[in-house]
């Protein structure tokens, strides 16, 4: 038997860690519900019950933290070069409280709500058979490249009122300038994150001051009119926090999802009794796509900072503690989900994960992540059979510690009958 390793043994930093992540905070949530990393002031707390509370203390727990506050003092250097030749960074949505996050927040829910997501539905349904459409013929793709890329990716951009054409583009921005959150990096690294981050912001400017001019029916047009002097009920927002609000809907909106879509179909491709009781059941949708949601988190880690000392299962958490909410963790507590390491697409009870944070911070993109994975997963198993692994992929998800993340996925298939 493979001895157990002592906690402070497991490098979350690693690849090797994306398969030991639920044995680690199992482990947590047993033996340490509040986990100081070694050597860091991060403290990692994994029990379902414990994150909600935390959720509803932003008094205590606040998400006013920067960015890069894991890059330490070399953050600097990321800000002076925006502050120099952009519009600066300051986290305004995921970052922020209330009664400051309610006065961003309220643009994207009026636009993210029920009926307008339910009015994209046509767009993304033609959107899904389009993509499926070239590649359907040729028996294999990358799923990712091919397919998870592509949908949210098109929908958010066309939804913002963003040229298409510069898909791969918002690809890039999301990608580099999420590297921020996740690792240390070099000054090199960080001079070529803050590079594409100029880069985003300038095409924003560029946009925001066409749509002042020539507003359209888009969702940026939307924003720009509710946020004009004469349509704010309060402060409106400043060029700066507008355009890190839409830099977190691109990095959300883009990248979040497409991680969904290849964590889900790696559960059914992995889990095939599942695709096939799916296929035989399609009313089970719904509940397929909570689970997947549950069962593979995408973001797994997310930051909180406390304001003052504060006591959790005997750990004194000094002020100024950087709080990892381990959210995939949570969705596999099992005081709160029975067999929680079991994929069951018939689980009562699916719907009640985290996944999309709980309280003031519940992602306002909810519905529209769950609808493009409704649509998404319908028509594939409606037009494409016979879905297996071209590689043997023992472990496909990156190195990432906060994030659950997979960027290569080749497929074989056939053409459904």
């Amino acid at each position: 038997m493979k001895p157990m390793k002592a906690l402070d043994d497991y490098d979350l930093m690693s690849k090797e860690f994306q398969e030991e992540s639920f044995e680690f905070y199992e482990r947590l949530q047993k033996e340490a519900p509040v986990y100081n990393m070694p050597g860091t002031d991060v403290y990692l707390v994994s029990r379902f019950d414990d994150i909600k509370a935390i959720s509803l203390d932003p008094a205590t727990f606040s998400n006013n933290l920067s960015y890069g506050m894991i890059q330490g003092e070399r953050w600097k250097l990321y800000q002076d070069i925006l502050e120099s030749r952009g519009w600066g960074i300051k986290r305004v949505l995921n970052g922020a409280d209330l009664p400051e996050h309610r006065r961003v927040r309220k643009y994207l829910d009026s636009v993210l709500n029920a009926r307008n997501v339910e009015a994209l539905k046509p767009r993304i349904q033609e959107v899904t058979d389009m993509l499926i459409d070239r590649f359907i013929d040729r028996g294999e793709c990358d799923f990712m490249r091919e397919f998870a890329f592509q949908l949210p990716s098109l929908i958010i951009a066309e939804h913002l009122g963003f040229d298409p054409d510069n898909i791969e583009n918002f690809l890039r921005w999301a990608t580099t300038t999420s590297r921020i959150t996740n690792h240390v990096l070099s000054e090199e690294e960080l001079r070529e994150c803050a590079e594409a981050e100029l880069e985003m912001q300038h095409y924003l400017h560029e946009v925001m001051e066409q749509r002042k001019r020539s507003p359209g029916s888009d969702l940026l047009s939307r924003i720009v009119i509710e946020n004009s002097g004469e349509n704010v009920d309060n402060q409106p927002l400043t060029e700066q926090e507008l355009q890190n609000v839409l830099r977190d809907v691109i990095t959300g909106g883009f990248g979040t999802v497409i991680n969904m879509l290849g964590n889900s179909l790696y559960l059914l491709l992995t889990h095939p009794e599942q695709m096939a009781k799916l296929r035989a059941n399609p009313d089970l949708m719904k509940n397929f796509v909570e689970e997947s949601l549950r069962m593979d988190t995408s973001i797994a880690v997310f930051p909180r900072i406390t304001t003052r000392e504060v006591e959790m299962h005997g750990v004194t958490i000094p002020k100024g503690a950087l709080i990892g909410l381990c959210l995939s963790g949570a969705n596999h507590d099992p005081s709160k989900f029975a067999c929680p390491h079991a994929f069951d697409i018939e689980r009562q009870g699916a719907g009640s994960h985290i996944t999309f944070n709980f309280g003031p911070h519940t992602c306002p993109g909810r519905l529209l992540a769950k609808m493009e994975l409704q649509i998404a997963f319908s028509t594939i198993l409606r037009r494409i059979e016979d879905i297996e692994l071209a590689e043997d992929l023992p472990n496909p998800h990156m190195a990432n510690w906060r994030h659950r993340n997979i960027e290569r996925l080749p497929i074989r298939f056939r053409r459904a009958r």
